[in-house]
């Protein structure tokens, strides 16, 4: 179930970009990656003291910690992320 809101929009058109927004509060920077070395404070360094956390980030790298190390291989550079916004 999904609550559709009129006249809202997401950060960005691309997911990766989007989720950083949410996860960071700051607007996408498209050439900087979605890390944690990039954006350090952020929505899991916020909560990682309080909060038992189970995450799985397919599209970003913003949790460093152990039970957020997917399987999926996060890209070494901006320059290597194939659906890269040319904005």
């Amino acid at each position: 179930m999904s609550t559709w809101y009129k006249y809202t929009a997401a950060a960005h058109d691309n997911t990766l970009w989007a989720v950083q927004a949410l996860l960071t509060g700051q607007i996408p920077d498209t050439s900087r990656l979605p890390t944690t070395a990039n954006y350090p404070g952020n929505l899991f360094t916020y909560l990682e003291q309080s909060h038992e956390m189970n995450v799985v980030e397919p599209f970003t790298h913003l949790c460093h910690l152990p039970c957020a190390s997917p399987t999926v291989r996060h890209p070494s550079s901006i320059d290597s992320v194939p659906w890269r916004s040319t904005r």
